[in-house]
């Protein structure tokens, strides 16, 4: 399948740093950006492809009760399905994180000391330690990452080639390089912080998912210039999980809509954030949400996510693999509150 032949809503997604990137001379296609604010993952081939659409499915599945899979949703990009373009591609339709953004920062940071999952041959592990040796100790890389430069109006982009020369030693100049020296920097870097922590309290307590070779996104405004996301849109994008009795009342819903419809789908999702906000703010005072606002108001300036999931594997036990990844990722960027 070429560009040519993709559906004219969809068009190439041009703001992906990391992963298996398509080059035009090759004419194939990757991460599509939908008109919606959503993107078209390529879903994987075999048992990695369904790893991760089963993961995804079973996480934002509405007949989850387990509050930890509830909170775990406010940390990933929302999942509406598998799509197929032209009866022949299965994708993986997500919520489009960058799509807020007029021009966007991103890095990719992929989490953890081993990134091979138990089933990896010796091969497989000998290959995986030789491109990134420094992860035994760090514990994380930067897969890649664009910076917008406002001065001259242009990307500069640093792939996975550039980052890994990022080692014990230097990997803080990389996240230097990456928030750049502009004013709102410490703020952001604050907002960055907020959300790790928040990821890093959820592997405390969580004993359910072991997470191999998966990735953080980081993203925020690098145009000084660019207008605020609305408040009310703001608070939407923020919205916390489906309590059971919400989600039963949504799930009656759907049953009475096709679910394929573009327009149900935005009316779902209207549909969706008023229950969610109504329930949230019942049980608050005026100056608690007041508070609350404006602190969520600023986080927002920062889209914080995990990504790639096809080696999620099922545990009983702390992933610890995955925790000091994130662990000294917090402690480096913290690191650059004192430069």
């Amino acid at each position: 399948m070429d560009y040519a032949t993709s559906p004219s809503h969809l068009k190439p997604f041009v703001h992906q740093v990391a992963g298996h990137i398509p080059h035009a001379e090759n004419n194939k296609l990757g991460f599509l950006e939908c008109s919606d604010s959503t993107v078209l993952k390529p879903a994987q081939k075999a048992e990695s492809g369904f790893r991760e659409s089963e993961f995804y499915r079973s996480v934002f599945d509405n007949s989850v009760e387990e509050r930890l899979v509830l909170q775990l949703r406010r940390h990933l990009p929302q999942y509406f399905g598998i799509q197929k373009i032209n009866g022949l591609a299965n994708y993986l339709k997500l919520e489009n994180v960058v799509s807020k953004f007029r021009k966007p920062c991103i890095m990719d940071i992929k989490i953890g000391r081993k990134t091979y999952d138990p089933s990896a041959n010796p091969v497989k592990i000998a290959r995986s330690v030789y491109k990134y040796p420094h992860n035994v100790r760090l514990g994380f890389q930067i897969s890649g990452m664009q910076v917008y430069d406002p001065e001259d109006g242009s990307y500069k982009t640093y792939d996975k080639q550039i980052c890994r020369n990022w080692g014990e030693e230097n990997i803080t100049n990389g996240l230097d390089i990456f928030f750049g020296n502009e004013k709102k920097r410490p703020e952001i870097i604050k907002s960055v912080l907020n959300k790790l922590r928040s990821i890093e309290d959820w592997f405390q307590n969580q004993r359910k998912f072991a997470f191999y070779s998966s990735s953080i996104l980081i993203v925020f405004e690098g145009d000084s210039t660019s207008v605020q996301t609305p408040k009310k849109l703001r608070r939407h994008l923020s919205r916390p999980p489906l309590t059971h009795r919400e989600s039963n009342v949504l799930t009656n819903a759907k049953s009475c809509i096709d679910v394929n419809c573009p327009t149900e789908r935005q009316w779902r999702g209207s549909f969706h954030r008023s229950l969610s906000e109504n329930a949230w703010n019942s049980n608050r005072t005026d100056d608690e949400n007041s508070k609350n606002n404006d602190e969520n108001n600023k986080d927002n300036d920062v889209e914080l996510k995990m990504i790639d999931f096809t080696h999620v594997w099922n545990t009983e036990q702390q992933d610890q693999n995955y925790l000091f990844g994130l662990q000294n990722v917090i402690h480096h960027v913290e690191l650059l509150l004192e430069r």
